[in-house]
Parts: C-alpha cells; sequence; structure tokens
C-alpha cells in the first residue's frame, strides 16, 4: 500500500511539472509539430518517466534527467525565430532551477509548520506524500501567479478579482492540508488523506488553469475590440474623405460659372469686388487642398484634416516633420499610428480647463534608418497601470493604443509614453 501511494504521490508531483513546463514552452515558443497528439504523449512519457525514476530516491539524478529531457523536448518540440536555440534551452532549464528551489521552500515550510504546532508524523510515506504535496501547491501558485506573468510574450494584467481568487484558492488549499497534518498526526486513514492531497493539487491546478483561459478569453476579445476600432477608424477616414470628394464635385460643378463671374468683375473694372470674389473661392477650395508635410499623400491628407480639427478647438497645432517620407509604411499603419495619437492628443487637451494657450506639437526626425516621431500634449495628471496611461473610454479603453503598438511592431519599431510637467508624450521609433 506504502509503495502504491508513493507512486501516486510522485505521479502527480512529476504530472504537475510536466504541466508546468510544457505550459512555459507554449506561451514563449512556437510548436514544430501540427499534430497535438505528438505533445500529448510527450507529456504523458515524460510524467510516467520522470515518476519510476524518483521512486529511487536519489534527488541529483532526478535533477539531472528533468534538465536532459526538457532540453531535449525544447529544442525538439519547439522553435522560435527570435531566440536562438541556446538560450530557448537555457530558459527552460532556468526554469527548472527555480521549480526546484521553490519545491525546497516547499518542503521548508512544511518542516516548519510541523515544528512549531510540535507535531510529528510518524508514517514516513505520508510524511513525504505531505512535503510533495504542499511544495507542488507552493510551486503552482509561484508560477501561475508571478512567473507566468513575467515570462510571457505579452504579459497580461490581472485584475484585482483575479489576484483575490488566486489568494482565496490557496488559503483553502492550506486549510485543507492543516486538517490534514492534524489527522496525520492523530494516525487517522492514511490512504484517504493521500487521495485528499491528490484531489487538492489536481484541483489547484484546474482552477489556475481556468483563470489562465480566462487571461486568454480577455486577450483575445480584446484583440477583437482593436480590430474593431481599427477598421471604425478606416471607415471613419473613408467617409471624411468621400465628404470631400462630392464638396469637390460640387466646386467643379460651378467652376465654370465662378471663372465667367471672375471675367465679368475683372472686365468692369471692379478690382476690389473681383479680389474679394476670388478670395473666397480660394476659402472654399483651401480645405480640399491638403498641405504638403511629408510627400506622402495618406499622411499629408490626415494631417490637413486634423490640423483643422484641432484648430476648430482653440488649440494650436504645431507639425514639424522635417520633410520625411513615410512612403515606407502602409496607409492603414500611418492611419491607425498617427489618428489614434492625434485623437488621444485632442482629447487630452480638451479636457485641460482654465489654460487659454493649449497646443498639440508633432515632430520628427530622421537617424539613419530609424524615423522617431513625438507627439506632445497638454494634459491633466494621468493616471498609469502597468505602464499605460488610464483612459476613461470605458470597455473599449487602451484599444487605441494597443492597434498603435501592434502597427508599430510591424515596422521593428518601440512605443514610449511618459508625462511631466503637465505635459503628455507619445514617442515612436521606426525602422525604414
Amino acid at each position: 500500500m506504502d509503495k502504491i501511494l508513493m507512486a501516486l504521490c510522485y505521479l502527480i508531483s512529476c504530472l504537475i511539472v510536466t504541466c508546468i513546463v510544457f505550459q512555459f514552452m507554449d506561451e514563449r515558443y512556437h510548436r514544430t509539430y501540427q499534430s497535438r497528439l505528438v505533445y500529448v504523449w510527450s507529456g504523458i512519457g515524460n510524467t510516467i518517466f520522470m515518476a519510476a525514476l524518483n521512486l529511487l530516491g536519489i534527488p541529483v539524478l532526478n535533477l539531472s534527467a528533468w534538465l536532459v529531457l526538457v532540453g531535449i523536448g525544447t529544442d525538439i518540440l519547439y522553435y522560435e525565430n527570435s531566440i536562438k536555440r541556446l538560450k530557448r534551452i537555457a530558459e527552460c532549464e532556468a526554469l527548472l532551477i527555480v521549480i526546484t528551489f521553490t519545491e525546497a521552500f516547499g518542503v521548508l515550510l512544511v518542516k516548519w509548520i510541523l515544528l512549531a504546532a510540535k507535531i510529528q508524523i510518524r508514517n514516513a510515506v505520508m510524511a513525504t506524500c505531505l512535503e510533495v504535496t504542499v511544495s507542488k501547491i507552493v510551486v503552482i501558485f509561484v508560477y501561475f501567479t508571478a512567473i507566468r506573468g513575467v515570462v510571457k510574450k505579452h504579459p497580461a494584467v490581472h485584475s484585482k478579482m483575479q489576484h483575490t481568487t488566486c489568494f482565496v484558492i490557496l488559503l483553502y488549499s492550506f486549510i485543507n492540508m492543516l486538517a490534514i497534518i492534524q489527522g496525520l498526526s492523530h494516525d487517522l486513514n492514511s490512504g484517504i488523506f493521500a487521495v485528499n492531497m491528490c484531489c487538492i493539487v489536481l484541483a489547484d491546478l484546474y482552477l489556475l488553469y481556468f483563470i489562465k483561459a480566462t487571461d486568454e478569453k480577455k486577450s483575445y476579445d480584446m484583440k477583437v475590440r482593436a480590430l474593431e476600432q481599427q477598421a471604425k477608424l478606416q471607415y471613419d477616414y473613408y467617409l471624411q474623405q468621400d465628404q470631400k470628394y462630392n464638396q469637390t464635385l460640387q466646386i467643379l460643378h460651378d467652376v465654370n460659372r465662378h471663372i465667367q463671374s471672375i471675367k465679368e468683375l475683372s472686365a468692369s473694372g471692379n478690382a476690389e469686388e473681383t479680389k474679394k470674389y476670388a478670395e473666397q473661392i480660394g476659402g472654399i477650395l483651401k480645405p480640399l487642398i491638403p498641405t504638403r508635410y511629408t510627400g506622402n499623400a495618406i499622411l499629408d491628407i490626415l494631417l490637413s484634416d486634423k490640423v483643422r480639427q484641432v484648430e476648430d478647438k482653440g488649440i494650436d497645432f504645431v507639425v514639424n516633420l522635417d520633410g520625411i517620407c513615410f512612403d515606407f509604411m502602409e496607409a492603414i499603419d500611418i492611419t491607425t499610428i498617427f489618428g489614434n495619437l492625434l485623437d488621444n492628443a485632442l482629447e487630452a487637451c480638451e479636457a485641460v480647463q482654465g489654460k487659454p494657450d493649449k497646443m498639440i506639437m508633432l515632430t520628427a526626425e530622421r537617424f539613419q534608418e530609424i524615423v522617431s516621431v513625438t507627439v506632445e500634449n497638454d494634459c491633466n495628471p494621468v493616471r498609469w497601470r502597468a505602464g499605460m496611461p488610464v483612459s476613461e473610454k470605458g470597455e473599449n479603453r487602451g484599444i487605441g493604443l494597443l492597434n498603435v503598438r501592434k502597427s508599430i511592431d510591424k515596422y521593428d519599431g518601440d512605443l514610449k509614453l511618459w508625462e511631466s510637467k503637465g505635459k503628455f508624450m507619445a514617442e515612436f521609433f521606426l525602422n525604414t
């Protein structure tokens, strides 16, 4: 019976470590093979082999085997173009070392609890199962609440509710473990307690996987909303250009009439009226003619629209792009990046009260193959969360910046946001 309990204990222990390692690799790298069964059977084989090896009771051999198997698995089953082969293997080996130290902490925690409570467990097998169980609970929570958030390519921001849920699960698990320790100290039925410990560990793993799935769902929902926001931005831009096109057609329809009127006024010798009429026609045409800022037709049209929109709000708009051409960018990325950042700047300026000389400044510089663009605007004090400004737009807050980052990433760029002395700065770099 004791051998069966030990085998079950080690099987659960190795299953937990295998699940964590494979989860780590899935989130960091790409799978080499399309078939899901390859990874399922690899995990099962690794779990059974390591559980059998653990029964020998040689810690150094166990750790060495883990390092070898994980190194081979990382090299064969996964790839990542942006991470070199040796670095990938080193990352997974480092994870195993962290897991080992975390397990050791869990074992010391059990011994400290037993020593503090002056409890002695006479059954050596159950004492080992207890140490393994607590150490795995600690490993699960350390990985899902700390390590995973750091190593993910795109770390998710956990809500207070998620942190609270994790804490409650951990607290509930340790209360159960204390009850089990109390029962083991009185030599009650050890088999029931062993099964209970296994169930606690597996339930913790399942619940935290559920929280992970919730994170991923939120991430996908955010991406969908980002695509919707980007599509809306493009559609609004199309509507603006369509309206301009219609205005242009209206003017062209009457252009001969306007020219004839100017000729008649000029022939009559009424220079003042002729000049006034020409200025009126110029005023009608001016909004339809984009200012040349960069030479890129899309960006020049967008900036001309934004300048008029900002100035209509009584805000100064300074544009200094130093004649840099942005033809290396796709039209959708130009609209996404400049449209979102300038819209955010306008909203922030409008929210500032009691300042008559509000201003938005757009500047750009070129350093060989790198283009640096800065959008600076007046703002109220900004609240920050996880390095991002907290928007007041409700459900869709942060979607615009998510799209901006996505577009900038396409050009191996980077976006930096900061606030200083009532000014908000958004600076991004693009590789041409």
